[in-house]
């Protein structure tokens, strides 16, 4: 990576971590380019040479980190299937937690009206069903599952658990916490919809 390289990189990441602590205590509607780069430190105009929209900071706030989630539960090559199904569950309930109900929110929206967030190709929804529909082909291949398991569907439906449990909690204006309720909401919940399809 060459020096402009560098610097190119340092000052996007400047802009999405400005955005990321501003979400902390703002709704996204109330954040403006102008705000995230003042606390970014960057001119305005910096910020389009990155992003066409401020929505498109959300995308990458989400999409960094849930890319090293999957991959990690990737590299869990010999887990057995509810082991990963269960690290990526728990993982993004905790990303959740940690960066707050505001981009929960964003995230959320995205998913339920992607033409206003101006991203309908591929959002975070269709991400995470991805990931889950790889970890179920890959236990279907090695004989974990039964093959005529129905992927798509079995992948919709962890999802809909996950998405449901998401709902919830932006709708309790984070009344709960998130994290309490992963062992409790995977065991009854997820883990009964993989256990239908073991060998």
């Amino acid at each position: 990576m060459t020096k402009r390289q560098e610097k190119t990189q340092i000052t996007k990441e400047k802009i999405i971590k400005a955005a990321e602590i501003l979400l902390k205590n703002n709704c996204f509607e109330n954040i403006s380019v102008e705000d995230i780069t003042k606390y970014a430190d960057t001119a305005k105009g910096t910020f389009y040479i990155y992003f066409k929209r401020k929505e498109d900071v959300i995308y990458e706030i989400g999409y960094a980190v849930f890319r090293d989630l999957a991959e990690k539960v990737e590299n869990m090559k010999d887990e057995p299937v509810e082991n990963k199904v269960y690290a990526y569950f728990k993982g993004t309930i905790l990303l959740i937690e940690k960066f707050g109900i505001n981009l929960c929110r964003q995230w959320i929206k995205d998913v339920i009206n992607p033409n206003e967030m101006g991203n309908t190709e591929y959002t975070k929804w269709h991400f995470d069903t991805d990931v889950f529909k790889k970890i179920l082909k890959e236990a279907a291949a090695k004989g974990e599952l039964k093959q005529d398991m129905p992927v798509d569907m079995t992948a919709y439906l962890i999802i809909s658990q996950i998405y449901g449990m998401m709902v919830c909690w932006c709708m309790s204006d984070s009344e709960f916490e998130l994290s309490k309720w992963i062992d409790k909401f995977f065991n009854l919940n997820i883990l009964s919809i993989i256990n239908q399809y073991k060998n």
